[in-house]
C-alpha cells in the first residue's frame, strides 16, 4: 500500500497532502498493535517475576523457621545434656562411692550397686535422646576454649558437695587458650 502511495502522488502530485496523512495513518496503525502488544509482554513478565519472587520468599521464610527448630532442636539437646547428664553421673558416682563404703551391708551394697546400673542405663538413654533431637547434619560447635573447664570444675563442686572426696588438681601448660591443663582426680571412701 506504501509502494501505491508514492507511485500516486508521483502521477498526481496534488495528492501529497492526502498521501502524508495516509503514510501517518499506517504508521499509527502499524505502530499501534505493536505497542499494545510490547505493553501486554511486559506486564505478563512483570506478573510472572512477582508470583516467582513471592515464591522465593516464602521458601525462604520455611527454611528460617526450619534452621529456627533445628537451632532449638540442638539448644535442648544441649541443655538435657548438660543438666541431667552431669547429675545422672553423680548420683553414679555417689552410689560407686557408697557401695565402697565400709560397714555397709550386703543388701545395701547390692542396692548401690543397683542404683550405680540404673544410672549409667540412664546416661545412656540419654544419649540416645540427645542423638535424636540433634540432626545428624548439626555440626554443634565444640565448647569455647576454657568452657569444658569450667564445666568440670563445677563438676568437681557438685560431685563434692554430694560427699564425694573428689579433687582437681592442675597440671602443666594447655593448648592454647587454656591456661592450664586440669587433671581429676577422684577418691571414694574405701
Amino acid at each position: 500500500m506504501l509502494a501505491a502511495a508514492v507511485v500516486a502522488v508521483l502521477l498526481v502530485p496534488t495528492w501529497l497532502g492526502w498521501a502524508s496523512q495516509f503514510v501517518g495513518l499506517l504508521l499509527v496503525a502499524a505502530m499501534l498493535p505493536w505497542f499494545a502488544g510490547r505493553f501486554l509482554r511486559q506486564y505478563r513478565e512483570l506478573v510472572r517475576a512477582g508470583w516467582e519472587r513471592a515464591a522465593r520468599l516464602e521458601r525462604e521464610q520455611h527454611l528460617v523457621a526450619e534452621q529456627a527448630r533445628l537451632r532449638e532442636r540442638t539448644r535442648i539437646a544441649q541443655d538435657m545434656h548438660d543438666l541431667l547428664g552431669h547429675d545422672l553421673s553423680l548420683i553414679a558416682l555417689s552410689a560407686g562411692a557408697l557401695k565402697l563404703a565400709p560397714g555397709l551391708s550386703e543388701d545395701h551394697r547390692a542396692t548401690a550397686r543397683d542404683i550405680r546400673a540404673r544410672a549409667g542405663a540412664a546416661v545412656d538413654r540419654l544419649g540416645e535422646v540427645i542423638g535424636v533431637l540433634r540432626e545428624p547434619s548439626d555440626l554443634a560447635p565444640g565448647p569455647e576454649p576454657g568452657a569444658g573447664l569450667t564445666e568440670l570444675e563445677g563438676l568437681v563442686d557438685r560431685a563434692a558437695a554430694a560427699g564425694l572426696d573428689v579433687r582437681l588438681r592442675v597440671e602443666g601448660e594447655a593448648a592454647a587458650g587454656d591456661a592450664h591443663g586440669k587433671t581429676v582426680s577422684s577418691q571414694g571412701a574405701r
